[in-house]
């Protein structure tokens, strides 16, 4: 059976019961509005905090209408397609420092992940990437790489003998 509920019908009627206390994203103290509580109040005050709420509601969501905003049930969001692979060419993904990434320019370096001219098989030599590593162009205040002396060193101590 078809769901018939109307998105904005429920939204208006979640926005009006919770208007008197807005739970806050961050979890810590909600947003109050005391005149929407009904609690305590007579009855014909009560029914004018309803009718408030429920017009601040109303108001809320053709705001947000109003705006380009769509109000949809998450349960009526089909699940993504995966995207399609192009096998044909090779996969590369920027690698970016996690704390300057929105304010810089070029990544730490591109990593390539898939690469059909060698069966996908990346094969790549430890000791010349720690090197490049080293000496990466990038405008990362954060980057600290390994002394270029160590490198060489450590790839001995695990037996790994540095291709010409």
């Amino acid at each position: 059976m078809p769901d018939t509920r109307d998105p904005d019908a429920e939204a208006v009627d979640i926005i009006a019961r919770q208007l008197h206390c807005l739970p806050h994203p961050d979890g810590r103290q909600p947003v109050r509005y005391m005149a929407m509580s009904t609690m305590g109040k007579p009855p014909a005050v009560r029914d004018q905090a309803t009718q408030f709420a429920t017009r601040a509601a109303q108001a809320i969501v053709h705001t947000l209408k109003s705006a380009g905003k769509i109000i949809i049930d998450r349960d009526a969001i089909p699940p993504a397609a995966p995207m399609p692979v192009d096998d044909s060419q090779p996969r590369v993904i920027e690698i970016w420092c996690g704390l300057c990434a929105g304010h810089r320019n070029t990544p730490l370096f591109r990593l390539t992940l898939r690469n059909p001219a060698t069966n996908n098989r990346i094969n790549i030599g430890g000791p010349m990437l720690l090197q490049s590593l080293h000496q990466l162009a990038t405008d990362c205040p954060h980057m600290i790489a390994p002394p270029v002396d160590r490198v060489a060193q450590t790839a001995e101590a695990h037996g790994v003998t540095p291709r010409p």
